[in-house]
Formats: C-alpha cells, structure tokens, sequence
C-alpha cells in the first residue's frame, strides 16, 4: 500500500514538472520591452552537433540564448538582463545572425563559447543591442560553432 504511494506521489510530481517546464516564460518587463524571452525546448545533440571539423568563419550579429531565438523578430531589443536570466543562460548562448532573406539564424556556441559569453555579458556597458562578432569552426549540421575569438562590435 505505501509503494503504491510513494509511486504515484512520484508520479504527480514528474507531471507536475514536465507541465512547468513545457510552460512559457513571459515576464511583464520583458513584455513591456518588446523583447522576446519565451522559452522553447531544445532539441538532444547528435554527432552532428559535436562534429566541428568545418572551415573557420567569421559571423556578425546578436548575442542571443538559445530559448528565445527561434521567436525573435527584433533582436536589437534583447536586454542584458533578460539574457543573463537563469532560464536563458542555461539554455545556451549563441550568435543570431541575420540572413540575406531577412530572417535570423541561431548558432549555438559550445562549452567554451558559452563561458567567453558569460565573460562577455559580465563586462559590457550596453543594457540591450549587444552586437558580437565571433571567429570559429561550424559543427557538421551547421547550427553550433566552435569559438576561437568572440568580441563586441558596435
């Protein structure tokens, strides 16, 4: 009688968490802004996300987190404080960089890049607009980059 309890206490309480983490984040400061901090799942890594054997690039564009970039449509509103929230540093940072067609891709960066931006996002003055210009190698899917050299550009 007590395990099956316990298990279905276990139960609720998985639920309840799948339930909270599927739910968006949407802050009243952030909807004030115009900004965008939604969060999104994101998908597991295979090989190809790891693979970082490509040429070296030069990429321009926004700091961004991983959770928001698939909802932006101005990234020159994302604020420092909505990127430095836990939700969005956990999900990664990147660079979105806007397309010739007018519509922005997200690069994830790895393990390092992740913590040059942290370093990055510690030490600028800018409150939103933090525009990044970051040298790497692209992974084999073309969605994450290897960063060698990472600085804020005007």
């Amino acid at each position: 009688m007590h395990s099956s309890r316990f298990f279905l206490i276990v139960s609720c309480c998985a639920l309840l968490l799948i339930i909270l983490v599927g739910c968006g984040l949407n802050t009243s400061q952030g909807a004030a802004n115009n900004q965008t901090c939604s969060k999104e799942s994101t998908a597991a890594s295979t090989t190809q996300d790891t693979d970082f054997t490509g040429n070296q690039i030069t990429l321009e564009g926004w700091l961004f987190d991983q959770m928001s970039s698939d909802s932006t449509k101005k990234p020159e509103t994302k604020t420092k404080e909505c990127l430095t929230m836990p939700e969005m540093e956990s999900s990664g940072y990147g660079i979105l960089v806007k397309q010739t067609e007018g519509e922005y891709k997200f690069y994830r960066f790895d393990a390092a890049g992740h913590q040059a931006a942290k370093k990055l996002l510690s030490k600028t003055v800018k409150t939103k607009d933090i525009t990044i210009k970051v040298t790497g190698t692209l992974n084999q899917a073309k969605t994450a980059i290897k960063i060698l050299t990472i600085e804020e550009s005007n």
